[in-house]
């Protein structure tokens, strides 16, 4: 025991304090990399399901609706879907989807009334839950030019 000496009090106050700064600055880094991993259109995609082969979207001749699944194969939550249809003389309709909030690997099945054109265009446009609101996600959306009639 004799010759040995002891860390100072100030010295070990010093080393202790540099530890929690340490610790803390780490701490924080590793929180802020969880608030960036959040809901994001990157992570967000949707498709048709795909049935015998083709999308599951048609034309109802008898009932004259629009019919579709679509499947969430992204992994952010979809909050809601827009639905866009364009016409040849440029006449927008659009209006979001009801209940039409889709989990991850889920589907999301409608069909509504449609005017049945020669020329169509249809979008079908994701939102997600930010944490500033919500974010359309167009640039993932799924269009459709050409409808098929379904086998009622």
């Amino acid at each position: 025991m004799l010759g040995k000496k002891a860390w100072s009090p100030i010295f070990t106050t010093i080393v202790l304090i540099g530890f929690a700064v340490a610790l803390g600055t780490m701490i924080m880094n590793w929180g802020s990399n969880a608030v960036m991993t959040g809901p994001s259109c990157d992570r967000t995609k949707i498709e048709f399901q795909k049935i015998q082969g083709g999308d599951a979207i048609c034309f109802s001749q008898e009932t004259k609706e629009l019919r579709f699944i679509i499947m969430n194969s992204g992994k952010s939550l979809i909050d809601s879907i827009l639905y866009r249809n364009i016409k040849p003389n440029f006449k927008v309709s659009e209006f979001n989807l009801d209940e039409s909030s889709i989990d991850s690997s889920e589907v999301y099945s409608a069909s509504f009334k449609y005017d049945f054109g020669s020329n169509v265009q249809i979008e079908f446009i994701p939102s997600i839950k930010t944490k500033d609101g919500r974010e359309s996600c167009s640039s993932k959306s799924l269009m459709v030019s050409e409808l098929t009639f379904c086998t009622d």
